[in-house]
Order: structure tokens, then sequence, then C-alpha cells
């Protein structure tokens, strides 16, 4: 039915801030999971694994794959050789990208990544398509865009409302 619910959506987050988590737990149109490092959860031909990464608050980065299909996201977080493993060649890597390469101390302390950041780990992680998101008001995309580019050699696509991409 166009404009009904079918019934509750599925939502996968960490159970930790507490509140947070009851918070989500009492909205009627949500079926709350909390999440559990390498966690894989299948739904018809989804399979999606979580991966624990580095954020001040507790975080996932996760992987999707659906055939011979696969996206990994990076999720709001700061680098990690870990993380790059698990985004080894898949078909996209959408990735943060949320200050200029010269913010990197305070990038990192706020559990963030540069642009440099994002594209030394597709450098390592090789993804069929590089995808820059969770870019912050206030910056140039052209400039976070060159900054990329700079590193990375591969295809680029800067995030925006609306975008789809076929794999």
């Amino acid at each position: 039915m166009q404009g009904k619910s079918a019934g509750p959506v599925d939502l996968y987050i960490p159970d930790q801030p507490r509140d947070q988590f009851e918070y989500w737990q009492s909205v009627p149109e949500f079926t709350v999971y909390p999440i559990h490092p390498r966690q894989k959860v299948s739904h018809d031909e989804l399979n999606i694994e979580f991966y624990p990464v580095s954020h001040p608050l507790p975080t996932y980065g996760l992987k999707c794959r659906a055939g011979k299909s696969s996206l990994f996201y990076s999720s709001d977080a700061a680098a990690s050789d870990e993380m790059w493993e698990n985004a080894r060649e898949t078909d996209i890597l959408l990735g943060e990208a949320s200050f200029l390469a010269a913010d990197g101390e305070l990038a990192h302390r706020l559990g963030h990544m540069t642009t440099s950041d994002l594209a030394r780990g597709a450098l390592r992680a090789r993804p069929g398509i590089l995808v820059a998101t969770h870019l912050w008001p206030g910056f140039d995309r052209s400039v976070l865009f060159g900054e990329i580019q700079s590193v990375y050699s591969g295809q680029v696509i800067m995030a925006y409302c609306g975008l789809k991409i076929s794999i």
C-alpha cells in the first residue's frame, strides 16, 4: 500500500548509550536490535556484517552484500587499519570525509576522518567506487574532492541528496 507502513522497521543500533537505545525501543515504528561486533544479519538476499569503529560513542561500520555486489560504509568514525581491511575490494566504499587534510589532529580527536584519511584508506581497500560522504557544511566540495583525488586516482563520487549508484 502506498503511503502506509507494512509494520515496524528493523533498526540495528548500539545498546549504549543506554538512554538512546531505550528511547528508540519506545518508538512504535521500529523493532530495535542491539548491534554486537562482527554480528551478521540477513534480510532476504541482503547480508550485513557490523564492525566496531573508532568514535567517542559506540559506533559500527558495516559491510553489505547482495549476490555479487558489496558495499562498505565506514560510518561516523576515525580511520583504522581494520576498517580498510574490512572494506577490501568492495564495489562501493562509502566513507566519511568530514575534514580537510590539514585538520587531521582535530578530526582524529573527534573520531572523524579527513579527506586524506579516506583517500589513503581507499588506496588500501581498492574499492570499485569511492563515495565520500558526511561532508560538513561550510567546506567547499570541490576542495574536498581535489584533496581526495590528489591521493587516490580511482573513481570518486561526492555524495549528495538523491544519489543513486547501480552496481
